[in-house]
């Protein structure tokens, strides 16, 4: 019965097996990958939809950092993996102002910045947040009372400003730090989703955030993304 044995056979297999595992892994790596950055046609007004950042032929995506590797080109570029729940983020901050500056490509037409704000400790109604683009307000953010589990979000742009802004707010519960108690509880992150859309006054765009917290409180960045239009299609 050894005779009759087909070596060429068991090697053919294995490579066919090999071939089919690579091409397994190439189209989980595509999955993962659109999962971030998809590709449309589709107008939208600030094509953020679901957490996921819409592109087309037009648009140049200048900036897109979850600050994995630093704080980079940021003033100041602090940047923090302690916190409880949250992954790499710049800050935490309290009353000092952040500020990035983006160069922006020729014929620009629009511009479009979206991150995410984490507010930390006890925000108070007195407390705000405020977002500039080239050293103008163009959003003051405040919260509410907190009813229940809903904590009311109030955005306001100053009048006659020529920008779209979109605001979303979710909470975030972190699980407590480890060792704790079985009873021990964190109070929980409240995040806003803020996405800008505007025309620049000039080549390169200045993105500043402030704010002067009420004692123990604190906010970070998260996942910011920056997208220039080159030809005025919204």
């Amino acid at each position: 019965m050894g005779q009759n044995a087909r070596q060429g056979r068991a090697e053919r297999a294995l490579i066919s097996i090999d071939g089919m595992l690579l091409v397994v892994a190439l189209f989980v790596m595509l999955v993962c990958i659109g999962a971030f950055i998809r590709i449309t046609t589709e107008p939208h007004a600030l094509r953020q939809q679901h957490g996921l950042l819409a592109l087309n032929t037009a648009d140049d995506l200048l900036a897109f950092e979850d600050f994995s590797f630093g704080g980079g080109e940021w003033s100041p570029a602090t940047t923090s993996e302690r916190l409880t729940g949250l992954g790499p983020v710049l800050g935490p901050f309290t009353d000092e102002p952040v500020e990035r500056s983006f160069r922006l490509p020729i014929d620009t037409q629009s511009v479009r910045v979206s991150f995410d704000i984490h507010l930390l400790g006890g925000w108070s109604e007195r407390d705000v947040l405020r977002v500039s683009l080239d050293g103008s307000e163009t959003v003051a953010i405040t919260l509410g009372a907190r009813n229940g589990d809903q904590i009311p979000t109030d955005a306001a742009v100053p009048e006659g400003a020529d920008i779209d802004v979109l605001v979303d707010q979710t909470l975030i519960s972190p699980r407590p730090a480890e060792p704790a108690l079985p009873t021990a509880t964190e109070e929980a992150i409240v995040t806003l989703h803020i996405a800008l859309q505007t025309a620049p006054a000039a080549d390169i765009l200045l993105l500043g955030l402030a704010s002067d917290p009420s004692e123990g409180a604190s906010w970070t960045l998260d996942n910011l993304a920056v997208v220039a239009t080159t030809d005025g299609e919204i």
